[in-house]
């Protein structure tokens, strides 16, 4: 599990390179240690792992039979759902509480770098890489990208916030500050939302008050910064919308299986319905751009693991940001970025190892009386032939049954 962490965290650190290399450098990373964790025997497929590998096969399949407008992008697609995969695959097994606190210190240790390179760099990543942006949060040109990064990180916090622990406290503090100066409005408006579901769940008394007042504080923060000048940017919502209609015409074009995945910025300017000079590259809307590169069969999985994760933080509510980067992901792209899609399931794969933990427990506490009886009254089961432990399991059974 160390090893991949290691890969995410460098993966995160590394992606102000923008090389396309590098997100198939980092799949390939996970994929072989994954792989190595396979042919040891140490590993379980959970959900997580099982839809991201259905769609790099899907990916595959496209190349292969020629179902994509493009085919590199496709199979450089498939090769990152793979990693993805395998970064759920990993998480899934090990010690996830070590490796859920080992997350929140480097989201911590970012989130610092973050605002101390907002207000200082001059839109230079780590202070000599030059972008098209007046301001920069740590690795992360884009704020909308650092906002899906805080978000999926916050909550990862509550048990340490449960036992008032100050660093978990600053660490809140500095991801939710970043957002706030980056400016993204739907982080910020989910930011509000993860405030009221911590102040729900770590407040005894007065939790309805308390949540709105979470709410609320951030909200009005957040209009006391530049976002609420970007709230009222007119323009930015009609060109959204536009690309919106042109990729529902899209998807109505091939609804089955899509274009190919990685393809949308090869079919895009097809249907395209203004042109200002830029390259529309993405859908600004993750689930609008799966549906056009991979139609139903690839919604449909994605949809059944979004499902699949709002049921499980119920009981494992750090788990609650990567509920909250699916949302954000209606209305931006954070997924469509290795990074971030690589922690988004390496958070469900430690979700998944939480909740089979939550089972085990259960049947152990249910079922180990009865067991223990059970194998006192046959005597014990080694050292017998199998007929005579078949048949004294059967009467203890018997016997208990009649209790």
């Amino acid at each position: 599990m160390t090893p991949a962490l290691g890969v995410l965290a460098a993966g995160i650190l590394a992606s102000p390179l923008r090389d396309p290399w590098l997100g198939i450098l980092m799949a390939g990373a996970l994929s072989a240690l994954a792989g190595c964790a396979v042919l040891r025997g140490q590993v379980r497929w959970p959900w997580p792992a099982t839809a991201a590998f259905a769609i790099a096969v899907f990916g595959l399949l496209q190349g292969v039979f020629r179902s994509t407008v493009y085919a590199w992008p496709t199979f450089a697609a498939a090769v990152t759902w793979a990693g993805l995969a395998a970064a759920a695959l990993l998480l899934d097994w090990g010690d996830f509480q070590s490796a859920r606190r080992w997350l929140f210190r480097f989201a911590t240790l970012t989130g610092a770098l973050a605002l101390v390179q907002f207000f200082t760099s001059g839109g230079r990543i780590y202070w000599f890489l030059a972008t098209e942006v007046d301001a920069v949060l740590g690795p992360f040109a884009n704020r909308n990208h650092f906002a899906s990064f805080a978000l999926l990180a916050i909550p990862l916090s509550i048990p340490e916030l449960r036992l008032r622990r100050w660093d978990a406290w600053l660490g809140v503090g500095l991801l939710g500050a970043g957002i706030l100066a980056g400016g993204s409005r739907a982080g910020a408006l989910l930011l509000g939302a993860e405030a009221g579901a911590l102040a729900w769940l770590l407040l005894p008394r007065w939790r309805v008050g308390w949540s709105a007042l979470a709410v609320s504080g951030i909200l009005l923060t957040a209009a006391g910064t530049g976002l609420s000048s970007r709230l009222l940017e007119a323009g930015s919502y009609t060109d959204r919308l536009s690309i919106w209609a042109s990729s529902l015409e899209l998807v109505q074009a091939r609804p089955a299986a899509g274009h190919g995945l990685g393809t949308f910025e090869t079919v895009y300017p097809a249907y395209l319905r203004f042109d200002n000079g830029l390259t529309v590259d993405h859908a600004h809307s993750d689930w609008l751009e799966w549906a056009v590169e991979g139609g139903t069969l690839m919604v449909l999985p994605l949809a059944m693991l979004a499902m699949w994760t709002l049921r499980r933080v119920i009981h494992h509510p750090w788990g609650l940001g990567a509920v909250a980067v699916f949302l954000h992901a209606t209305v931006d792209y954070p997924l469509h970025k290795p990074e971030i899609a690589a922690l988004q399931f390496a958070v469900l794969g430690l979700v998944a190892a939480a909740e089979r933990s939550r089972m085990e427990s259960c049947r152990s506490r249910f079922t180990a009386p009865a067991v223990s009886e059970y194998r006192i009254r046959s005597g014990g089961w080694s050292g017998k032939p199998v007929w005579t432990r078949l048949s004294s399991s059967f009467r203890s059974l018997s016997a208990l049954a009649r209790e």
